[in-house]
């Protein structure tokens, strides 16, 4: 389909391929395309965590569609010339002169226009498939490669917002042609299509964030359609949610959070959910079966919060601004027993799907398990975790006698971890969400060299103060060095550190609710050993479990 305008800005998943032989490698996890026409030249403008990069492409005229038609977003765009060489950043590396082509391909579902009354926008979305991909050269005649970026996806390809000219013709002069990757949500949740909404819903979550595309012609009456990311919560407990974004397929277009009896239709509920013209509406559904009622209802633009508490038989709505402050917006019954909590998403439009997107999701049970140390000895993690230049080491004087070491080799150090290292341990645990836990490694510097001291520490779903941090993939991570100083006087052997001496970092992190999460440790100097780790939440959460220097501390499991 042809197309002109400025694009939205859609949040995608794409995966750059690790096996270059230029220069850069880099697996990139999240992101986002945007593509643009100023009548005459059209621009491609990818960005991502470490990357950016741009390209010209050709495009035709503004596009409209017909009532009845059968229509079709899949698209190829890309580019084979360039008429001036633009700067390109690939996981970290710039480069500020460099010619780039490219070319994507997107294969989307048909759909059947439907008629609106002259003077309505609708926007319409298909689910789709992706695959392309990015290469950079240092010269016009494009032979001298640099990198190559490859994506590949599956998600949903949303067009509009459209003005209807009259009842049987869309005009797009506003807005543009998006594609949204997805990626599967993690368990223990689950996405599931409610009712018979006009397309297949699709959710998917990436680095705390959720984005949920959903069809249907509404959550509200006897029975509802709509796309619901759900997990079980049994008993009392409370749902809270950010709304980043909710799309403007109809003016009651739905994106909340949701307490469900059960994955029916006419399934007993509550929702509390934000609309396009910022309503905020309270509302449920008392009994299997019977009509759903309006409770209450306030005002406020995204981002806002949406929590949901549920005590015996009742539920209770909240709203906030800032997820601090909280107003209550009302209180219903609801049934007792076991029970779906989750994010519900419904566009009001069968031939539309309402991406919406959340993030600062949590879900609490009334009586969480307790939470205790968590102790991790090099000896535990299996062989298959252990990357590159780390080996296990026997040391009498480890835990269980066993060390995780790296050779002395006399590399310089590395000023930040890698998106795609060859070095590296990764360490699976599980914790207790939204539970603060300090961080403790214990560490030993080969021949006591402030030269060999230190090694960087990556989460796959850490947190501070709802934000991720220290993320996988990326290229930030927290620097943990054993001596205390820059003499080094410190370094004795065996000793207990959780951060920089030169740096103020947080070392105090919470998990959300997967079942497991994963620690990665980076190489950052060679010849550092560690036989260690220990997540505590009250026994050490000031204090280190043993001395930084000469220590013979070995903490019991």
């Amino acid at each position: 389909m042809s197309y002109r305008g400025r694009l939205t800005l859609l949040a995608i998943v794409f995966v750059c391929s690790r096996a270059l032989a230029w220069a850069d490698s880099a697996v990139i996890a999240s992101g986002f395309i945007s593509i643009s026409w100023d009548g005459s030249v059209g621009g491609i403008d990818l960005q991502a965590d470490g990357t950016h990069l741009s390209a010209e492409e050709t495009q035709s005229p503004t596009p409209s569609l017909q009532a009845g038609q059968v229509a079709d977003l899949g698209a190829t765009v890309g580019t084979s010339r360039m008429n001036h060489p633009v700067s390109a950043t690939i996981n970290g590396t710039t480069y500020n002169s460099v010619w780039v082509k490219g070319r994507f391909s997107m294969m989307a579902t048909p759909f059947t226009v439907p008629s609106e009354p002259a003077g309505t926008t609708q926007s319409f979305s298909a689910p789709m498939t992706m695959t392309g991909e990015f290469f950079g050269y240092n010269d016009q005649a494009m032979t001298d490669q640099v990198f190559a970026v490859s994506l590949s996806g599956s998600g949903v390809a949303t067009i509009g917002p459209m003005n209807a000219i009259s009842s049987d013709t869309y005009i797009l002069n506003a807005g543009g042609l998006g594609y949204t990757f997805t990626t599967s949500v993690p368990s223990p949740w689950t996405s599931n299509d409610i009712g018979s909404p006009g397309q297949s819903g699709v959710a998917s979550f990436d680095n705390g964030t959720f984005y949920v595309s959903g069809s249907g012609n509404d959550i509200w009456w006897t029975d509802d359609h709509f796309q619901f990311v759900s997990r079980p919560l049994d008993g009392d407990g409370e749902i809270v949610a950010r709304v980043d974004r909710v799309s403007d397929t109809n003016t009651f277009a739905k994106a909340g959070v949701m307490l469900r009896g059960s994955l029916a239709s006419s399934a007993p509920d509550v929702i509390l959910d934000l609309r396009p013209s910022n309503d905020i509406e309270f509302m449920g559904r008392p009994s299997a079966g019977e009509m759903t009622n309006f409770l209450g209802g306030a005002m406020q633009s995204p981002a806002v919060w949406l929590r949901l508490t549920r005590t015996g038989t009742t539920v209770t709505a909240a709203v906030s601004a800032d997820g601090a402050s909280w107003s209550s917006v009302g209180s219903t019954s609801f049934p007792a027993g076991p029970s779906l909590v989750g994010l519900a998403v419904t566009s009001h439009a069968d031939n539309a799907l309402n991406t919406s997107i959340f993030d600062r999701v949590t879900v609490t049970s009334a009586a969480p398990p307790s939470a205790s140390d968590i102790v991790i000895y090099a000896n535990d993690i299996p062989a298959s975790a252990v990357h590159g230049v780390w080996t296990k080491t026997s040391d009498s004087s480890a835990a269980a006698g066993v060390a995780l070491s790296t050779p002395d080799c006399g590399s310089s150090n590395i000023s930040q971890p890698l998106g795609a290292p060859d070095d590296y341990v990764d360490v699976t645990f599980a914790a207790v969400p939204n539970t603060p836990y300090t961080l403790w490694v214990r560490m030993m510097a080969a021949s006591d060299s402030k030269w060999n001291d230190s090694l960087w520490v990556q989460f796959s779903d850490a947190f501070v103060d709802g934000e991720p941090i220290y993320p996988i993939t990326s290229t930030s991570g927290l620097l943990v060095n054993l001596a205390t100083d820059f003499s080094a006087a410190s370094l004795n052997r065996w000793g207990w550190q959780n951060g920089a001496y030169w740096l103020s970092q947080p070392t105090t992190v919470t998990f959300d609710d997967n079942p497991t999460h994963t620690l990665r440790i980076q190489l950052r100097e060679d010849g550092i050993t560690f036989d260690q780790i220990v997540f505590s939440p009250v026994k050490y959460a000031t204090t280190a479990p043993g001395p930084v220097g000469g220590d013979n501390t070995i903490v019991p499991k």
